[in-house]
């Protein structure tokens, strides 16, 4: 099977060749090297030239890794950081009837064949997306963690999300995407199984768990982190809803960021 990939990354070459290496050992059935990347890679925020260009030289390692994974790449590197863009663009991009949606700080750590994944939107006509877990929890709504998504719903939401607001918020609220939008109001209980479906299918099971996070450690010795952590007196802090970029975390000055940065 020929896959798209898509993939929202910013630039941290080591991670990413956890992630691809991972999903593409992991998933079998996939003829990865006829398989097309969509990868949009956000800067990092940068005060300084000195910063931006350890920045560049990171978006190109990250390229170079992908390619070792994938056969086909086609890379967007945005002057500007947004999260929500970058959801757009490759969404817009990919064109096979499944995709296969990662951020680029998730690690599969269980084999899967994709026919595995397939399977149920062959039973059910009306679903989204297969979700490869990564929470124990019962999952409410669609996410943006790695999934099998189907065109019908990437290739609506695609291009139809507010650059202005968060995207994952949106898809789980917006009645205006032009397509239904679940969650757990209006699919309460198992209801959501018609739009969002996980594997393995076991809830309040860390066992069932398949997709880890790899990126934590990073973020939280990095000089960067979400505004909306911030105290609400600060004046760079914004609710999750319009979260698109992180900030660099006050007491970094430009040698400690390129240091930590080449070390990406």
């Amino acid at each position: 099977m020929i896959l798209n990939v898509t993939c929202t990354a910013m630039p941290r070459p080591k991670i990413h060749d956890q992630c691809f290496r991972s999903y593409t050992e992991n998933i079998t059935g996939v003829n990865w090297k006829q398989s097309t990347l969509y990868m949009n890679i956000d800067p990092l925020p940068c005060v300084t030239q000195k910063e931006w260009d350890a920045m560049q030289i990171k978006r190109i390692e990250s390229v170079s890794i992908a390619k070792k994974y994938i056969g086909n790449v086609e890379v967007k590197l945005p002057e500007n950081p947004n999260y929500t863009r970058a959801y757009n663009w490759v969404y817009s991009n990919a064109k096979t009837e499944y995709i296969l949606n990662l951020e680029d700080d998730w690690a599969l750590i269980r084999k899967v064949d994709i026919k595995a994944l397939i399977k149920p939107f062959e039973e059910t006509r009306t679903l989204y997306e297969v979700v490869l877990r990564a929470y124990t929890y019962h999952y409410p709504c669609t996410c943006t963690s790695p999934a099998i998504l189907h065109r019908r719903y990437y290739g609506v939401v695609g291009g139809r999300l507010n650059p202005e607001r968060n995207p994952e918020t949106q898809t789980h609220s917006r009645r205006d995407l032009g397509i239904f939008i679940p969650n757990k109001k209006n699919c309460p209980g198992d209801a959501i199984k018609q739009y969002v479906r996980v594997w393995p299918e076991e809830c309040n099971n860390q066992n069932a768990v398949v997709s880890v996070d790899i990126g934590r450690e990073w973020l939280d010795r990095s000089p960067y982190m979400r505004p909306q952590m911030l105290d609400a007196s600060d004046p760079r802090y914004t609710k999750k809803d319009q979260f698109r970029s992180w900030i660099i975390r006050r007491g970094w000055d430009t040698n400690k960021i390129v240091k930590f940065i080449e070390g990406c």
